[in-house]
């Protein structure tokens, strides 16, 4: 309806901007720039009327294929749910999946932002390399989960499953015996992450230009990534 009466205002627009160019230099002159102006502001309210129409179905597209993602994961959700009550799922199975099903969310939602487009655009004109464009989304994702984290109340911040696994014993000179562990994760970010522990005093650290120390690897990903997670297994 909008866009059919911005239609028609652009044509009469056109029309009384004709009539009045043809008027203009005889007697009828200022009833001519009467509908030049007439004409140039109809033309003006069509084309913002057609303009808007067109923005509003690309934002009941946008706002409809959203809806329908979440229908997904709802559906998703709840079929999980139902397999675990009646026992086909187990605790471990469930809460697996979910974790998996949220990251999948979330990596969607974050290729869905406006900053994750301005940044592909930047790396498909070749003025970001793939490490400078890899190395600004995990920045984005670092803001998207503080952002998270604000707005969520006290004791309802999302975390993330990961699991820990040792995966070798080392020693260095200068720092001493040390573990070698490597994380297991549905956030690409984390997933065979290594990170390190020292024996002598059970402090966790990433290999680096300068090692800080932290007393858990969730305090450690948290630092270094922003992202808040719960050690499945160590």
């Amino acid at each position: 309806m909008k866009r059919g009466f911005g239609i028609l205002f652009i044509i009469i627009g056109a029309i009384n901007i004709i009539i009045g160019v043809m008027g203009l230099g005889s007697r009828f002159q200022d009833e001519a720039i009467a509908k030049l102006m007439f004409g140039f502001a109809s033309l003006a309210l069509g084309w913002w009327m057609v303009n808007s129409s067109n923005n509003s179905k690309s934002d009941g597209v946008k706002i409809k294929e959203k809806v329908q993602t979440n229908y997904k994961t709802d559906d998703s959700l709840q079929n999980l749910s139902d397999l675990k009550q009646k026992g086909i799922l187990t605790d471990e199975e469930y809460n697996q999946k979910v974790s998996k099903i949220n990251a999948e969310k979330d990596e969607q939602e974050l290729k869905n932002s406006v900053e994750y487009k301005q940044l592909k655009s930047l790396l498909d004109s070749n003025i970001l390399t793939k490490e400078e464009f890899e190395s600004k989304v995990i920045l984005l994702k670092t803001f998207s989960n503080f952002k998270v984290n604000q707005e969520n109340p006290i004791g309802k911040v999302k975390r993330y499953e990961i699991s820990v696994w040792h995966k070798l014993t080392n020693f260095d000179k200068e720092l001493g015996k040390y573990f070698t562990f490597e994380i297991s994760s549905t956030l690409s970010i984390l997933d065979k992450l290594e990170c390190f522990k020292l024996c002598s005093s059970d402090k966790y650290y990433l290999k680096g230009d300068s090692i800080i120390f932290y007393d858990t690897i969730e305090e450690l990903i948290s630092e270094k990534f922003g992202i808040n997670v719960i050690v499945e297994r160590q």
